[in-house]
C-alpha cells in the first residue's frame, strides 16, 4: 500500500514475527550451543565499526547476531567453510531493524525473516 509508511511496514512485519517467535531470546540462549570463537570474535569486529549505534545498541546488535550463530549451530546447519555460521557484513542487515526503532526480539525476527527470505 503508498499509503503506509516505511518505519509502519516493519513495525507490522516485526509484530506478526514476534507473534510467532517460540519463545524469548534469553530462554533460547540457554539451550542453544555456543558460537565458536571465530564467529565470536568477527562478530565483535563487525559491530564495533558499526555506523549510527545509539546508546546500548552495540550489545543488542551482538546480542542478536550470536543468538543467530547459536540457532545456527544447534540445529546443525552446514557452513559454507566449516569454520563457523557469522558471514562478515551480517552486521549490517541485522542493524537495519535497529536503526528502525525495534528492540532486541523484534530485530532478531525481522534479521531471520531477511535471511530466510533472501
Amino acid at each position: 500500500d503508498a499509503g503506509v509508511s516505511p518505519k509502519a511496514a516493519v513495525c507490522a512485519l516485526s509484530d506478526d514475527l514476534s507473534a510467532r517467535s517460540p519463545a524469548p531470546m534469553e530462554r533460547e540462549r540457554t539451550t542453544m550451543a555456543s558460537p565458536r570463537g571465530k564467529d565470536l570474535e568477527e562478530i565483535q569486529l563487525d559491530v564495533d565499526r558499526t555506523p549510527h549505534l545509539a546508546p546500548g545498541q552495540a550489545e543488542v546488535l551482538t546480542n542478536i547476531l550470536q543468538a543467530h550463530c547459536q540457532k545456527q549451530a544447534a540445529g546443525g546447519a552446514p557452513t559454507s567453510d566449516g569454520q563457523g555460521h557469522y558471514v562478515q557484513g551480517m552486521h549490517l542487515l541485522a542493524a537495519c531493524p535497529l536503526w528502525a526503532g525495534l528492540g532486541e526480539a523484534a530485530a532478531l525476527a525481522v534479521f531471520e525473516h531477511a535471511l530466510d527470505t533472501l
